[in-house]
């Protein structure tokens, strides 16, 4: 995911028509660090995974509350059959405050940004220049 989140919920869309079957008895991990195995038991083993099991055929969605934080996600099997998913959304905790500035996440257009709850001109993460070196684009004026 880039940087590690505080996660609220993860959907798991299975496929609309055919191989449903095979999004079945699965595991969702989510973990702060990469994970070191695709072997199931080796990463159920692993420090600082955490493991929530899904027994039966995944759903439109299929949703998994949580609340942890983490940078990766994965969709696992039990078996050797192929996984074979529409798509994973991982939603973020909206009443979490990533950057806190007192504006949640749900709220805040620039959530990693104590210093800004929206883009404005220079984007996220960005300082703005002084007003008075803007210009008036319409004019070719500065702006007073």
């Amino acid at each position: 995911m880039g940087a590690i989140r505080k996660l609220g919920k993860i959907e798991v869309w299975n496929r609309p028509s055919g191989f449903q079957w095979r999004v079945s008895n699965f595991h969702v991990f989510t973990s702060e660090q990469p994970f070191t195995s695709t072997d199931l038991t080796t990463t159920l083993n692993q420090s600082g995974v955490t493991s929530y099991y899904v027994r039966g055929q995944a759903g439109r969605p299929t949703t998994i509350y949580t609340d942890t934080t983490a940078r990766y996600v994965r969709i696992q099997l039990v078996g050797t059959n192929p996984l074979n998913i529409a798509e994973v959304k991982v939603l973020n905790d909206p009443c979490h405050d990533s950057d806190n500035d007192g504006v949640n996440d749900g709220e805040d257009r620039c959530p990693f940004d104590a210093n800004k709850t929206e883009p404005e001109v220079c984007g996220c993460g960005n300082t703005e220049p002084a007003p008075s070196s803007f210009t008036n684009l319409a004019l070719n004026k500065p702006a007073k």
